[in-house]
């Protein structure tokens, strides 16, 4: 597995595709939820909304790509179907996903529970971890995330 910066944050089609991609993997996703962080009317909808899918939650201080020192945050875990993939498109692009409209962080883990992209919203940073057979079937499925995924060997 290698770990691939994402440079240029995915919206429009190549977010769309990029969901398209995630839900083909049979992924999981997760978002954050910050105490630290206020949450508007959207983001408890949100919660709502998505409350049907949801696998598990962890109340925890780490997750894919940030750590809090002295403070923790609910993740909660959802499964990647049809109707939560319309909800995540809804957003229009990956670092949408931030306090207070919505939860924060998406990220999306495979069947094995492998965290494969992360994304740190409010720093705009987004990573792929990924070997090179799933970076390459990632390209051919989202090509416009092509020139904008840069290997960190």
């Amino acid at each position: 597995m290698t770990h691939h910066d994402i440079p240029s944050e995915p919206a429009g089609e190549v977010y769309l595709s990029l969901l398209e991609f995630a839900e083909q993997q049979d992924a999981r996703f997760s978002l954050v939820w910050r105490q630290q962080a206020p949450l508007g009317a959207g983001a408890y909808a949100l919660k709502r909304v998505l409350r049907p899918f949801m696998e598990r939650q962890v109340r925890t201080a780490e997750w894919p790509g940030t750590r809090l020192i002295g403070h923790t945050a609910m993740v909660r875990i959802y499964r990647l179907v049809p109707e939560a993939a319309r909800v995540l498109a809804e957003a229009g692009r990956l670092f949408a996903w931030r306090a207070p409209e919505r939860p924060e962080d998406l990220a999306f883990y495979s069947a094995d529970g492998r965290c494969w992209l992360a994304s740190i919203a409010h720093e705009r940073q987004a990573y792929v971890t990924l070997d090179d057979a799933g970076l390459a079937a990632l390209r051919a499925a989202v090509p416009g995330l092509l020139s904008a995924v840069k290997s960190t060997r």
